[in-house]
């Protein structure tokens, strides 16, 4: 029996170029400093523009923060969709700690 020819998917690069508008990057480290205290840096990078859309440095980060700092870089008509995950996310993670 003949194999039917798999239809057409797009590329990687296609994907990309439909999806650049919506994709970011978040990066969450630590800077210890030259009096030996630690950092914690928090940032967010629009890939549409190459830029820095949301940079927070703190020396005590806590959950809710964090969570917070989170959707402040989306635009409100996105922010909704996004808390809910970030909620949902948590919730789980804080279940499976205990």
């Amino acid at each position: 029996m003949p194999r039917r020819p798999k239809p057409p998917s797009q590329t990687w690069r296609t994907f990309l170029a439909n999806h650049l508008a919506d994709l970011v990057s978040v990066d969450f480290f630590v800077v210890p400093t030259a009096t030996f205290r630690v950092l914690y840096v928090f940032v967010v990078l629009l890939h549409r523009r190459r830029q820095v859309a949301h940079f927070n440095v703190t020396d005590s980060p806590t959950a809710a923060g964090q969570r917070n700092k989170l959707s402040r870089p989306f635009p409100i008509t996105r922010r909704r969709a996004f808390s809910s995950a970030i909620e949902k996310a948590h919730t789980a993670s804080t279940l499976a700690d205990g």
